[in-house]
């Protein structure tokens, strides 16, 4: 128990010591919603704080957006407004309960990877599943993917354990939360819903469908009172951008290998680009088939739905953000298979095969510190120019007009000192 407190308060202080320090509030769609919530003018938003991300009906304008994740957040950020005042006091509230969320879901694949894997394996993949990939930048933003990560990860580690009534309630209700923050969650996690019917097998557990139905009467009840009919979603009614309007038609566009390649091997925003270190997770794969082949299916059937729903989306990356942002929820469900290659080098006592995996660990942290203290609405290949030209954006060096030297010394250090726990944790003889 004291480990795993020290371990969840040095992943919250890492996450806290890149806390973006300016007024920004990103996804303004969601932060109109919310603001309309909070001034009782409904789910109606006003344009211009909502930015781009805006359907018009009949005159009307709404966020694009499921409402789900900013009806979960009024009432906290209207406690905030309350204590604190509304402007960057608010934002930065949200921030911080964004850092707590993803401080939570790293104690939950901790603890899910401590049924695989040692206990120092479980801290190294944790800690690299969290600085070494994407979601290190959007620890701390109100986009919904963090969110939906937690609930995700929430239901993998009760799925390990069906045979308990609390763990069953507990997939249910995370499955159906991950539906009211975003549409697409019922499709692209569908293949949880098959697992545990699989497994089962009992006409009685389809009462643990209620929460999904709760949901869906929820989505299909707002669409006919804003757009007049149950299956008009908000994206249908995308006013698009000035010089490319939306349409129906439009929105899966994208030829499903350009997709893939921009999601996963692109210059602007390929996962393997910022994070060679998860390829070593296909590799492990093998190692989890042996262990329990049900879950191996589940993964790869959890990748294969979202690379094929995300690469024909007309922005298959999802707009200008470091890394594929819509793989987000799904990046912990490759700390498993990654957790059985940290395995079996820690106990390599070749330097020269574990040579190779510190500098892409290295790397990979390296790039993902970059979108962590610059903005997540970055491409890849931009953030360091940002980092030059504008400097960090960090709440601790706010304070600091732009300084190349100290933009690049401070992500250095943060870098370094990530890096350096991880080594610790990897050279420490003592046995876990």
């Amino acid at each position: 128990m004291r480990n795993l407190l020290i371990f969840s308060v040095v992943i919250f202080v890492l996450l806290a010591l890149t806390v973006i320090g300016d007024l920004v509030p990103h996804e303004r769609s969601r932060w109109a919603l919310i603001d309309s919530l909070i001034t009782g003018k409904g789910f109606e938003v006003d344009q211009h704080k909502a930015g781009l991300d805006v359907a018009e009906f009949d005159g009307h304008y709404y966020s694009v957006f499921s409402p789900g994740l900013s009806l979960l957040l009024t009432p906290y950020i209207f406690l905030a407004r309350i204590l604190f005042g509304s402007g960057f006091s608010e934002i930065l509230a949200v921030r911080l309960l964004s850092i707590a969320v993803t401080t939570f879901s790293a104690i939950i694949i901790y603890k899910l990877l401590l049924r695989f894997s040692s206990r120092r394996s479980a801290m190294i993949s944790t800690m690299l599943i969290i600085y070494a990939t994407p979601i290190y930048a959007f620890s701390e933003t109100i986009f919904s993917h963090i969110y939906v990560m937690y609930f995700l990860v929430l239901s993998l580690y009760n799925l390990l354990n069906l045979e308990k009534i609390s763990s069953r309630m507990i997939v249910s209700i995370s499955l159906a939360m991950t539906f009211l923050i975003e549409y697409q969650s019922i499709i692209t996690f569908s293949p949880i819903y098959i697992y545990c019917i699989l497994r089962r097998r009992r006409l009685r557990d389809i009462i643990y469908l209620i929460p999904l139905l709760i949901v869906l009467g929820f989505h299909l009840y707002y669409n006919l009172t804003f757009f007049k009919h149950p299956l008009n979603f908000p994206e249908k009614f995308w006013i698009g951008y000035p010089s490319r309007p939306a349409k129906p038609s439009y929105m899966f566009s994208t030829p499903p290998h350009l997709g893939l390649y921009m999601i996963l091997f692109s210059p602007e925003n390929g996962l393997f680009i910022i994070s060679p270190i998860l390829l070593f997770a296909i590799l492990g794969f093998k190692h989890l088939w042996r262990r329990n082949r049900w879950l191996t299916i589940l993964i790869l059937s959890l990748w294969l739905i979202s690379l094929l729903l995300f690469s024909t989306w007309h922005l298959p990356w999802g707009g200008s953000s470091f890394g594929s942002r819509f793989l987000i929820p799904l990046i912990p469900t490759l700390s498993i298979p990654f957790s059985f290659i940290i395995d079996n080098k820690l106990k390599d006592s070749n330097p020269l095969r574990i040579f190779p995996l510190l500098i892409i660990t290295f790397y990979s942290i390296a790039t993902s510190t970059l979108g962590a203290i610059t903005s997540p609405d970055l491409l890849f290949n931009c953030v360091m120019y940002s980092l030059i030209v504008g400097g960090i954006r960090c709440l601790p060096l706010a304070w600091i007009k732009p300084n190349p030297i100290i933009s690049i010394a401070y992500w250095i250090t943060i870098t370094a000192t990530i890096s350096c726990i991880i080594a610790y944790l990897s050279f420490w003889k003592k046995q876990y």
